[in-house]
Protein backbone atom coordinates (compact mmCIF):
# COMPACT_ATOMS: atom_id res chain seq x y z
CA UNK A 1 0.00 0.00 0.00
CA UNK A 2 1.22 3.45 -0.84
CA UNK A 3 2.43 5.49 2.12
CA UNK A 4 1.23 8.72 0.60
CA UNK A 5 0.46 10.51 -2.62
CA UNK A 6 1.69 13.68 -4.21
CA UNK A 7 -0.95 16.21 -5.18
CA UNK A 8 -0.01 18.19 -8.26
CA UNK A 9 -0.17 21.97 -8.14
CA UNK A 10 -2.20 21.65 -11.36
CA UNK A 11 -5.16 20.88 -9.09
CA UNK A 12 -5.50 24.59 -8.31
CA UNK A 13 -6.23 25.38 -11.96
CA UNK A 14 -8.26 22.25 -12.73
CA UNK A 15 -11.57 22.90 -14.49
CA UNK A 16 -13.22 20.04 -12.56
CA UNK A 17 -11.93 21.43 -9.26
CA UNK A 18 -13.26 24.88 -10.17
CA UNK A 19 -16.60 23.37 -11.25
CA UNK A 20 -17.31 22.54 -7.61
CA UNK A 21 -18.37 26.19 -7.20
CA UNK A 22 -21.11 25.53 -9.73
CA UNK A 23 -22.03 22.05 -8.50
CA UNK A 24 -22.51 23.05 -4.86
CA UNK A 25 -21.75 26.68 -4.17
CA UNK A 26 -22.39 26.53 -0.41
CA UNK A 27 -19.95 23.64 0.13
CA UNK A 28 -17.55 24.26 -2.76
CA UNK A 29 -14.52 25.10 -0.65
CA UNK A 30 -15.27 22.24 1.77
CA UNK A 31 -15.46 19.88 -1.23
CA UNK A 32 -12.13 21.25 -2.46
CA UNK A 33 -10.53 20.58 0.95
CA UNK A 34 -12.03 17.09 1.12
CA UNK A 35 -10.81 15.96 -2.31
CA UNK A 36 -7.02 15.81 -1.66
CA UNK A 37 -7.66 14.05 1.65
CA UNK A 38 -9.71 11.42 -0.16
CA UNK A 39 -6.82 10.92 -2.58
CA UNK A 40 -4.36 10.57 0.30
CA UNK A 41 -6.50 7.94 2.04
CA UNK A 42 -7.29 5.83 -1.04
CA UNK A 43 -5.59 2.49 -1.63
CA UNK A 44 -3.05 1.82 -4.39
CA UNK A 45 -5.87 1.57 -6.92
CA UNK A 46 -7.56 4.78 -5.80
CA UNK A 47 -10.38 2.99 -3.96
CA UNK A 48 -11.80 3.33 -0.49
CA UNK A 49 -14.97 2.76 1.48
CA UNK A 50 -17.47 5.40 0.44
CA UNK A 51 -20.12 5.47 3.12
CA UNK A 52 -20.47 8.95 4.57
CA UNK A 53 -19.84 7.92 8.18
CA UNK A 54 -16.54 6.21 7.32
CA UNK A 55 -15.39 9.10 5.11
CA UNK A 56 -16.03 11.67 7.84
CA UNK A 57 -14.33 9.67 10.58
CA UNK A 58 -11.39 8.51 8.46
CA UNK A 59 -10.57 11.60 6.41
CA UNK A 60 -11.62 14.55 8.62
CA UNK A 61 -12.40 13.12 12.07
CA UNK A 62 -12.18 16.48 13.88
CA UNK A 63 -14.50 18.28 11.48
CA UNK A 64 -17.52 19.87 13.14
CA UNK A 65 -19.48 19.43 9.91
CA UNK A 66 -22.49 17.15 9.89
CA UNK A 67 -22.70 13.92 7.88
CA UNK A 68 -25.11 15.67 5.50
CA UNK A 69 -22.37 18.16 4.52
CA UNK A 70 -20.01 15.29 3.79
CA UNK A 71 -22.69 13.60 1.68
CA UNK A 72 -23.38 16.77 -0.30
CA UNK A 73 -19.64 17.32 -0.83
CA UNK A 74 -19.21 13.74 -2.08
CA UNK A 75 -22.19 14.21 -4.42
CA UNK A 76 -20.58 17.36 -5.82
CA UNK A 77 -17.19 15.64 -6.27
CA UNK A 78 -18.95 12.80 -8.08
CA UNK A 79 -20.98 15.24 -10.21
CA UNK A 80 -17.86 17.01 -11.52
CA UNK A 81 -16.10 13.63 -12.07
CA UNK A 82 -13.34 14.12 -9.50
CA UNK A 83 -14.45 10.87 -7.85
CA UNK A 84 -16.49 7.88 -8.91
CA UNK A 85 -18.91 7.25 -6.03
CA UNK A 86 -20.59 3.92 -6.62
CA UNK A 87 -22.42 1.10 -4.89
CA UNK A 88 -21.81 -2.67 -4.91
CA UNK A 89 -24.02 -5.05 -2.93
CA UNK A 90 -25.59 -2.14 -1.03
CA UNK A 91 -22.18 -0.78 0.06
CA UNK A 92 -20.80 2.57 -1.13
CA UNK A 93 -17.26 2.95 -2.50
CA UNK A 94 -15.09 5.64 -4.02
Amino acid sequence: MARGRMISKALSTSAKYAALHTANHRLAEFSQVLYPLLVAHADDFGRMAGDVFTIKHLVLPTSPRKLQDFELALQALNFVDLIDWYEVDSRKYI
